[in-house]
């Protein structure tokens, strides 16, 4: 037997139960049906629990989920479905804990973790980014639909409220900018229906990755110059400035009859299967390829 006291005091006498000559202390918070219920029902023993089991869960998927050469992120998805289990159990019951900065943040860095496992990202990546990337909405407004739906709302018109709710926050936030000019609505890119991004794609989207300038800021390059051409590399002028990929470029206008500029980007990666393929094709060539020499030049530099 178990028991817990619900209160808001601060201060109280010690209480205890006799069950038969058996003495029952309450406890600070007691597992009930699943949910963590603490004596002053702030669900923070919840919170921290489902987070470390979510934590171990991760650890145990992410030798499924190798950025390179593992499971298209429609499978990853799946995968990232049982974490999501975990951390929006029972939610109807505890979804106050949005109102709780602190507590939400926990949740927050657990789903960033996995949408970087989905999407292939670099973990430098922002949550809001990781999230976009990967088709996945933010935890906060997963649980918003969980405790709309339980509360009666269609499920249809509780995913489309929380849609609208990203939309606005994906176009007022302060990080993710780059990946934001190449998908600037949310709800075509998930409901689009075709293409996997992956660990190519994915540097071209977030800005994280063989970019020089990248690179440097985090001390992994001792200046922020393109290999190529001596400009600040970032994914904008890697995709679509530097001379070394004019020609891959070049095809992309011979074939489409437009420029492979952001926002012609930008269209067709919602603009059907075949403008996506073509698209994809070009950054894919440039990402795969930019990659390969940076590593052949850095060779050659460490043996001199």
């Amino acid at each position: 037997t178990e028991a817990v006291l619900l209160t808001t005091k601060t201060k109280i006498a010690r209480l205890y139960f006799n069950v038969e000559q058996t003495i029952v202390n309450p406890s600070s918070a007691i597992k009930y049906l699943g949910v963590w219920l603490d004596s002053k029902l702030t669900f923070g023993v919840h919170i921290d629990k489902t987070v470390v089991k979510a934590q171990k869960t991760i650890s145990a998927l992410t030798s499924l989920m190798p950025n390179i050469r593992g499971p298209k992120p429609s499978r990853r998805r799946i995968l990232a479905s049982v974490v999501h289990s975990q951390l929006l159990y029972a939610a109807p019951a505890w979804h106050t804990i949005t109102q709780n900065k602190k507590q939400l943040q926990k949740l927050i860095r657990v789903q960033r973790t996995i949408c970087i496992r989905v999407c292939c990202a670099y973990r430098t990546i922002s949550g809001e980014g990781a999230c976009v990337v990967a088709g996945i909405p933010p935890i906060e407004l997963l649980i918003k639909e969980r405790h709309a739906t339980y509360c009666g709302l269609p499920r249809q018109e509780a995913r489309s409220k929380i849609i609208t709710e990203w939309q606005n926050k994906w176009e007022n936030g302060k990080h993710g900018r780059w990946t934001h000019k190449l998908i600037p609505n949310i709800e075509k890119w998930i409901t689009r229906g075709y293409g996997e991004v992956d660990y190519y794609i994915t540097q071209a989207l977030s800005g994280h990755g063989s970019f020089g300038k990248y690179l440097f800021v985090r001390k992994k390059k001792t200046t922020p110059q393109c290999i190529y051409c001596h400009a600040e590399d970032d994914a904008e002028h890697t995709l679509f400035e530097c001379l070394r990929w004019d020609q891959i470029r070049g095809q992309y206008l011979h074939h489409t009859k437009k420029v492979f500029n952001i926002g012609n980007v930008a269209n067709s990666l919602v603009d059907g299967e075949n403008a996506w393929d073509k698209v994809t094709m070009i950054i894919r060539h440039i990402m795969e390829n930019k990659e390969k020499e940076s590593q052949m030049m850095q060779s050659l530099i460490e043996e001199d």
